[in-house]
């Protein structure tokens, strides 16, 4: 597969909820960056996204790649969803959330996907006024604890 054929995989299956496929198309020691002060490994970025299928029906994230070169692959994303059903905890320290009926919009965002041997080897997220995590719990009114953005 090309990596841009990977990547789109890996996007899909995170979106159908197709855990384990993705977690089958990204390497050993395969970490997400630009999303917290350390990087995450794929069950943790895996499990904040559990809770936003749970929470958001229609999830999606709306990508259009971009371009590749030697592996690397950018990905413009939208993420879209509405909360219609109670969401896990999708971080420690934030109590589930009750189904608000709200429609999330967030903004773009860009993001780099190194692919080597066939597997997604790293992720690194632009950080993007209103987006990510923060972002998405804000449009649900849902504030992070400072507490909690220190810890991230």
């Amino acid at each position: 597969m090309k990596p841009t054929d990977i990547v789109e995989e890996f996007l899909i299956s995170v979106e159908e909820g197709n855990f384990t496929r993705a977690e089958g198309l990204v390497s050993d020691d395969f970490q997400v960056s630009g999303v917290a002060p350390e990087p995450l490994g794929i069950r943790e970025y895996l499990s904040v996204h559990r809770a936003l299928n749970k929470g958001l029906s229609n999830f999606r994230f709306n990508y259009e790649i971009m371009k590749e070169k030697s592996g690397v692959v950018n990905v413009k994303i939208q993420i879209m969803g509405k909360h219609t059903d109670e969401m896990p905890s999708p971080i420690p320290g934030i109590k589930p959330i009750a189904a608000t009926d709200i429609a999330v919009k967030m903004p773009v965002e860009h993001i780099q996907f190194n692919v080597r041997d066939q597997k997604i080897t790293k992720m690194h997220l632009d950080h993007v006024q209103g987006g990510g995590l923060p972002g998405l719990l804000h449009q649900l009114g849902v504030e992070i604890p400072i507490e909690l953005h220190q810890a991230r």
